[in-house]
């Protein structure tokens, strides 16, 4: 239980990470559209989905795992891991753009 706490603290850095950066790039590569902005705030979102699916994880370790704290952190999960496809696509094709420009 000890290294998975670990893991899931560690997480916490790692969205920081991922989602300022993908934010940034978003916003300084992509033209300033109305989708791309989306995109860079989709992963912002993201950010905080996966801070609460790491919140509800943690609580679930700590031996509060019920019905209600599986679904909350099931759907951020869900949600956030949407969020990142709709961003991580919109930078594919900003990157494919650029490249063909």
């Amino acid at each position: 239980m000890y290294h998975a706490r670990i893991g899931i603290y560690w997480d916490f850095l790692f969205i920081f990470i991922y989602a300022g950066f993908l934010f940034n790039v978003l916003l300084q590569l992509g033209p300033p559209t109305k989708w791309t902005i989306l995109a860079a705030y989709a992963s912002i979102l993201a950010g905080v989905l996966d801070s609460i699916e790491n919140i509800g994880m943690l609580g679930s370790l700590r031996g509060k795992a019920n019905s209600i704290n599986s679904i909350i952190t099931a759907t951020a999960a869900y949600t956030k891991f949407g969020l990142l496809i709709v961003a991580i696509c919109t930078l594919l094709w900003i990157i494919i753009r650029l490249i063909i420009k």
